[in-house]
């Protein structure tokens, strides 16, 4: 029975592993690239020279040097969970699968937000800042204070970047925090009926606007109130700043599902039956091995939009 409950659960875990961050499917897939926990991605060198209407020859023979990015799968562990009594284990299925689902969806949760945080950069050229009106109403979790809305004049900005970056026109996305999606829809141009209540896509997609599909999350990065904002460290047992402050600004990411990168690993799970220590209850673990980075050294393709607070 054991060995039948084990190959389920992870049966399911490898199924709904994106549930409720669906967001991260739309980027390269480099699951089956992952080499001792590493990913290495290629990095063209510097672009040809061309002359026109050459006069003198030969021509200068140069190399192109390429370079190697990487970035790292980290092992997330869910601490282990007794349920005592192996009795209970065996009838009470309901309150095991709980507690088991509980698990799963906070590792999921904690994973969306370390992509979220890999996938953006701190590069002061990249990020474009709020400029809307003053509001108290869409904040980071510590914050106080006013922060600027977002606009379409901010999303026409970030497209335009992404313009300039050559990035193709089709799957480009943005991820908004739920609040400042809301905020969007208070221009007059956008507020139809059409907008209001849309059912959510399978894909997580709810809208689209600029060639930017549209997909929300709760705070997708926290940034400080620097001049030139930067991304707060995170705690590694809940995805959120480690130093939270009453200044934090919640941060944005547009970006092309061809510059940026996840890999999903080995999933393990493992459990430990009849502990007598547990009075007979059994032990359940799981690690999960999973990567997220641009795909870019040069971060083309991807733009942050930070809230401003003035």
């Amino acid at each position: 029975m054991a060995v039948l409950l084990k190959e389920a659960w992870l049966s399911d875990i490898q199924e709904n592993f994106y549930q409720g961050i669906e967001w991260i499917t739309n980027s390269i897939d480099h699951s089956s690239f992952i080499n001792n926990n590493i990913i290495h991605i290629p990095q063209a060198g510097s672009d040809p020279e061309i002359v026109i209407n050459p006069t003198s020859f030969p021509l200068t023979i140069s190399q192109r040097d390429d370079t190697d990015l990487t970035y790292k799968v980290d092992a997330y562990v869910l601490k282990p969970k007794v349920i005592t009594g192996i009795e209970t284990f065996q009838i009470a299925y309901d309150k095991r699968m709980s507690v088991m689902a509980q698990n799963y969806a906070y590792l999921r949760q904690r994973i969306g937000r370390q992509t979220a945080f890999n996938w953006s950069t701190d590069a002061p050229a990249r990020i474009i800042r709020t400029t809307g009106a003053l509001t108290s109403t869409v904040l980071a979790p510590t914050a106080t204070g006013n922060r600027r809305k977002l606009t379409i004049n901010d999303l026409i900005k970030a497209s335009l970047i992404m313009d300039r970056d050559f990035v193709p026109l089709d799957e480009r996305y943005l991820l908004l925090d739920s609040g400042m999606y809301k905020e969007l829809l208070e221009d007059p141009t956008l507020t139809r009926k059409d907008y209001v209540d849309k059912a959510v896509l399978p894909t997580g997609v709810i809208d689209m606007l600029i060639n930017f599909k549209i997909m929300t999350y709760s705070f997708p990065v926290i940034y400080d109130n620097a001049g030139s904002p930067v991304r707060k460290v995170l705690n590694p047992a809940t995805g959120l700043p480690v130093t939270p402050a009453t200044t934090d600004n919640i941060g944005c990411i547009a970006w092309s599902k061809y510059a940026l990168a996840r890999a999903l690993g080995e999933i393990k799970f493992s459990m430990k039956e009849d502990q007598p220590e547990y009075a007979g209850g059994d032990v359940l673990g799981c690690t999960v091995w999973y990567g997220s980075n641009p795909m870019r050294t040069d971060l083309k393709g991807v733009v942050p939009i930070v809230q401003a607070s003035a």
